[in-house]
């Protein structure tokens, strides 16, 4: 077949919708041109000489025009099959994209929730930071005050251990004058014998500055003289030395004649019975003892502390009732006893002979 007719055939092939024939895979072999010797090169092969065919296999140009609209036909349906599979492919493709694209829209929601959470947070952060940064500078200023107020704390507490310390010494210094030691060195003496006969009581009054337990303390306390008749009965009171003029049992004075001159003035004046209220715990020895000893008839009794009933026992009272009061005494006892008896004297001596003298002075 000429190459002019192979050309207008596949030219009718395309015109009628076989388009496929024209790529390069189903281009029909073209005939080679004829050489100057007047020959076609064979395709595929050297050059050789064109002869007639007479096999009965040859085909004709009809055949070859049929074998090429069938292939091409195959390849189109090839094609089209393929081409439905990329169809298949890309809805399915699109339909995931399309998925894909709901979610990424989702997330994008989310991290866009996620972004304002995040600069909520952030600005409460600093606003947090602001706020410690303040609470800071103001636990600082807190810190300096407190200090500040501690070291003035602690100046006026030692000041006021200091105005107590003074005034501790002179209640003391105050205390043991009013009990007859005047002298400083009888003050000292005082002390020193409280704390040897009684020490923890003792100094537990005077360390704690607790003066009405000291005062009793001092109250237990004898200042006599050398006299025989002026010793203490007791062996845990304490004694201390002083000068006839001022021994608290004699004054100076024979107490041994003061009281028989208070035993005459007793009887003289119609008392049989006589009841002292208050003295101390040696003092009160002292008249028991003077009293079993000269006495003579005379009913002697010595009241210090309250008892279960005592405003009915100072009801019952007769005779002479004398209080005692400058020395250690209840005034809650002395309160029942001051209408009671027959006759009332109180005397603010603290001596044993002052006061028998006083009562005698005043019967």
């Amino acid at each position: 077949m000429a190459g002019r007719e192979l050309d207008e055939f596949e030219e009718q092939m395309r015109r009628e919708g076989f388009q496929a024939l024209d790529s390069p895979s189903h281009r029909l072999p073209r005939p080679a041109a004829v050489g100057p010797t007047g020959r076609r090169p064979q395709l595929g092969g050297a050059a050789q000489t064109t002869r007639p065919s007479t096999s009965p296999t040859a085909s004709s140009p009809g055949q070859v025009a049929g074998a090429g609209e069938a292939a091409a036909r195959a390849r189109l349906d090839e094609l089209g099959v393929e081409r439905q599979g990329l169809h298949e492919e890309s809805a399915r493709l699109t339909a995931s994209l399309s998925a894909l694209n709901e979610r990424l829209q989702a997330q994008q929601a989310q991290l866009a929730e996620a972004g304002a959470a995040l600069a909520d947070a952030l600005a409460r952060v600093t606003a947090l930071e602001t706020d410690l940064a303040a609470a800071h500078v103001a636990a600082s200023g807190a810190k300096e005050a407190a200090r500040a107020h501690a070291q003035s704390r602690s100046a006026l507490e030692t000041e006021l251990r200091a105005v107590k310390t003074e005034r501790n010494a002179a209640d003391l210094r105050l205390l043991l004058r009013r009990r007859g030691l005047a002298d400083e060195a009888l003050q000292v003496r005082a002390l020193e014998g409280l704390l040897h006969a009684r020490p923890a009581a003792t100094a537990t009054a005077i360390f704690r500055g607790d003066h009405q337990a000291l005062r009793s303390e001092l109250e237990r306390t004898a200042l006599v003289c050398e006299g025989a008749d002026c010793q203490p009965m007791g062996k845990d009171t304490p004694v201390i030395r002083v000068a006839p003029a001022d021994c608290e049992c004699c004054g100076g004075s024979d107490i041994r004649r003061a009281f028989g001159a208070f035993v005459a003035a007793c009887r003289a004046a119609g008392m049989a019975r006589v009841t002292i209220v208050g003295g101390s715990p040696s003092y009160r020895d002292k008249l028991r003892s003077l009293g079993r000893e000269l006495a003579q008839g005379l009913a002697l009794e010595v009241v210090q502390q309250e008892r279960p009933g005592e405003g009915k026992r100072a009801q019952a009272i007769t005779g002479l009732v004398v209080i005692w009061g400058a020395t250690e005494v209840d005034h809650s006892t002395t309160g029942h006893y001051r209408g009671a008896g027959d006759r009332t004297i109180a005397v603010h001596h603290r001596g044993i002979a002052g006061m028998l003298s006083q009562v005698s002075q005043k019967l």
